[in-house]
Parts: C-alpha cells; structure tokens; sequence
C-alpha cells in the first residue's frame, strides 16, 4: 500500500491559482538536482525506481478548466469527453463528442466593448486563453503528451506537469501562435512535441491554449500520458529528500543569496573570541539601536540570552564581523 494518499497530491492542489507566466518555461533545477543527488534515484527494488516498461495512458478526470462550449447539463462539447481513448480520431470534423472550448480568432479582441488585460508587461509573449488540468492514474516520468485534435487543430501552447513535489514545471512552450499549413488544412492531428526532461514523476498536466490564429473552435478528442513507470511506494522517499533539501543549513541558505565572508587568517580564533565574549553585548546593542527589542525589556538586554529566535540577528551580525575582519 502506498505510504502517500491522494490528499498529498489533490486534484484541489493541482488546481490552485497559480502565477503560471511569473513560473516562466524553464524547468526549477533546484527540483532535478533534489534528485540527481538523492539516494532514492535509483534501480534498486527498494525506495523510488523505474520499472523496465513504458506505460501510456489517457487522461482519468478533469481537475479544473476555463471554459467549455456545451453547457453543465450537456454531454456535447465538454471537457469531460476529453477523458478516456479517442472516439473519432483519426476522423475529421466538428464532433459533439470532442471538447471545444468558447474563443476562438481575434474578433472578440476587436469589439467595443473589449477590455484590455491589466498589467500586459507581466503575460507571457503568447497568453494562454483558456486552459484544462487533466488527471491520470499512474505515476510517471513524463516523455511523451499527446493531444488527439480533430477540429481546427493547432491551438495548443504550453504544457505543464504538476509534480509531487506540489509544484508546477513548464514542459513544452510553443514560439509563436500557429498558422494551419495547407497541407494540414481538414486533417485531424495526433501532436506530440519534444518534452523537456524531467525526471520527477506526475500523473497531473495542464494544457493551455491560445485560439488567436484559427478561424473557428479546436476540439480535442483524448490526451495521452507516456512515460517510464515509477515504483508509487517510494514516492515518501523523494518527498522527504525534497524536504531535507529544502530544510537545509544555514550555510547552504547563504550561497543561496550569494553571501561569501571575505575570510582572513586566524579567523577561528576571531569567531571564537567573539562568540565567547562579545556576542550577547553586540547583539544588545544592535537590537536596541535598531527598535528590535521592546522598550519594556531594555533593562533586561544585558542578561538575555541568545536563542534560536535571535537567528536573523545573528546572520546579520555575523556578515558584519566578516566584514570588519576584512
């Protein structure tokens, strides 16, 4: 039995307002590194590993989406005929049974009543226009996301992975809208862009969708996940190694905002000095200068004791002796 349950990874959590064109497209190498360096990244029969197959599979349920074009009530044109294998691929046509969402060209852009989105210098050079989450049921590591388009392909712009490490990871970004080839013209299309590497399992992705280049709605048949099959009993390992990762040192926080004390010689003895005799009066002196300290506990500063809670004074304190020693 699994040591993580679905509510670790909810589909509520996969559906969250995020900031997706602040996540920018570029994969968080602080995530792979989490596994490159772990010991969980490995073949053996214990913790995470990969099976020796392949498993392809298509979306279970709909987590979250912006817009469809049937209604609540309909079972014609909503995003839960996405789910499960296609039905009409690799047939051509405006089928009820697809998934079609409500925008399409740019003539809705161009009406009076339009009303410019706020802040522009903060969307992405192609904003997405309506979106969908898709749910599967397995762990994988995701190579290969297809989209079975069946009506006016070509609306397709970002694909996202939501990880189990609760966080979402830009897999594909198209560089322009798309413009239809000739050749493509009444055609239904299986696509499948090359994925950026990720070697951290989902079962949960986002399709976002741009419609500004096409003459008429997109409907999707089915998507499909393919990728390597984790071990889902291991999955407590990575979370934990996560965790440790992000729980580190304080010395590891400090590269992280590219602190570099400027170290002379004998500094060990200078720290130990310091931190033997002057840190407690340093510190009050510093918390009063600065108002960090209440007024009503100025007569107590001389016999106070640093603690766990004086930790951001003591990392300032510490970068100005370095300085000083240099």
């Amino acid at each position: 039995m699994s040591s993580v349950s679905d509510d670790d990874i909810t589909r509520q959590g996969a559906g969250v307002t995020v900031d997706f064109p602040a996540l920018g497209g570029e994969i968080d190498s602080e995530l792979c590194n989490t596994f490159e360096e772990s010991d969980v990244m490995s073949d053996s029969e214990e913790g995470f590993y990969y099976a020796g197959y392949r498993l392809d599979q298509y979306a279970l349920d709909v987590a979250d989406f912006s817009s469809q074009y049937g209604s609540d009530y309909s079972i014609s044109y909503t995003a839960t005929n996405i789910t499960g294998k296609p039905r009409k691929y690799p047939e051509y046509g405006d089928f009820p049974e697809t998934f079609a969402m409500r925008t399409y060209g740019d003539w809705w852009e161009k009406a009076p009543s339009y009303i410019p989105e706020i802040q522009q210098q903060n969307i992405s050079k192609i904003p997405a226009k309506d979106y969908i989450v898709l749910c599967f049921e397995e762990y994988v590591i995701p190579e290969e996301i297809a989209v079975y388009e069946t009506f006016n392909p070509g609306g397709l712009i970002r694909i996202w992975a939501y990880t189990i490490l609760k966080t979402w990871v830009c897999l594909w970004e198209a560089k322009k809208v798309y413009a239809p080839s000739p050749k493509l013209v009444n055609k239904a299309r299986r696509f499948s862009p090359k994925l950026k590497t990720l070697n951290i399992p989902t079962r949960t992705i986002r399709l976002e969708f741009n419609q500004m280049g096409l003459s008429y709605f997109t409907e999707i048949d089915a998507v499909l996940l393919g990728g390597r099959k984790v071990n889902i009993e291991g999955i407590q390992g990575i979370l934990d190694c996560y965790e440790r990762q992000r729980k580190c040192s304080i010395l590891r926080k400090l590269q992280r905002i590219h602190f570099r004390p400027n170290i002379k010689e004998n500094y060990h003895n200078h720290l130990k000095e310091f931190f033997t005799n002057d840190l407690n009066k340093f510190v009050n002196i510093v918390s009063s200068n600065t108002d960090l300290l209440k007024n009503d506990l100025s007569s107590e500063k001389d016999d106070k004791a640093v603690g766990l809670k004086d930790l951001p004074v003591l990392l300032w304190v510490s970068k100005r002796l370095f300085v000083t020693l240099n």
